[in-house]
């Protein structure tokens, strides 16, 4: 499902590349004792501010996160969503973390209570050649008790007389215990029930929007891997 996803991000989300990295994120010592925790704690303090915009940094504003367009191909159908707006991502706190230089893999967790995913909708039939639009609306949704568990591969790399950290292989698992949408009519060309077509493809619909979540978040923790992480010196992200 992932690769099939169409998303065109907004003018904003595409300010990620290139920062300095964040003056609001503090810095652990990699000779700490409890570097564990003091990570835990530091992202939690930065994550706020990580989505809401520094207040003295040129970091963007990203909550809410703004995608123009996901495109989402079911079982004979297509479902567009525009505008669309990912709200709450604030909230998440890091949980936990394994994390080691002298390791390879590395992993973290994070969990909210809520978040909210608000979007425009289009639904076409896809035929052999052609589609035909069924309708469409204003979508809801609510995704309570959310888990996230993202993990990666890191190793130092030497570039311009420099450590820094270079990034791979990064995979996301999102979990939620439970899911609450509302989709409203606003216009059916073909006098269908959406609601009844929706509630007929309940499951796979389900499943579309999580995995368009999870990529949404997926590529947000990419970009900040790829363009924060890689760019600035190991000396700049940790002290000794």
């Amino acid at each position: 499902m992932r690769s099939e996803i169409l998303i065109t991000f907004c003018s904003v989300w595409m300010a990620v590349v290139g920062l300095e990295f964040p003056p609001f994120i503090r810095k652990c010592s990699l000779s700490d004792p409890n570097l564990r925790h003091c990570i835990i704690d530091n992202a939690n303090f930065a994550i706020p501010k990580l989505f809401k915009g520094g207040l003295k940094s040129n970091w963007p504003l990203l909550s809410p996160l703004l995608v123009s367009e996901l495109e989402l191909p079911g079982p004979g159908f297509i479902l567009t969503l525009r505008d669309v707006r990912l709200e709450g991502l604030e909230n998440f706190k890091m949980t936990d973390i394994n994390f080691s230089l002298e390791r390879k893999r590395q992993n973290i967790s994070f969990a909210t209570p809520l978040y909210l995913v608000t979007a425009d909708y289009t639904i076409q039939e896809e035929g052999l050649f052609t589609r035909s639009t069924l309708g469409g609306g204003k979508m809801r949704l609510t995704l309570e008790q959310t888990t996230l568990n993202y993990s990666w591969n890191l190793e130092q790399i030497e570039k311009e007389g420099e450590v820094h950290l270079k990034y791979d292989s990064g995979r996301l698992a999102l979990k939620t215990e439970r899911v609450l949408y509302k989709f409203n009519d606003f216009y059916v060309p073909n006098a269908i029930n959406l609601g009844s077509f929706l509630g007929k493809h309940k499951e796979i619909v389900d499943y579309m929007i999580r995995t368009a979540v999870e990529q949404i978040v997926f590529d947000y923790i990419r970009s900040i891997m790829d363009n924060i992480i890689e760019t600035i010196p190991l000396k700049d992200i940790f002290d000794p």
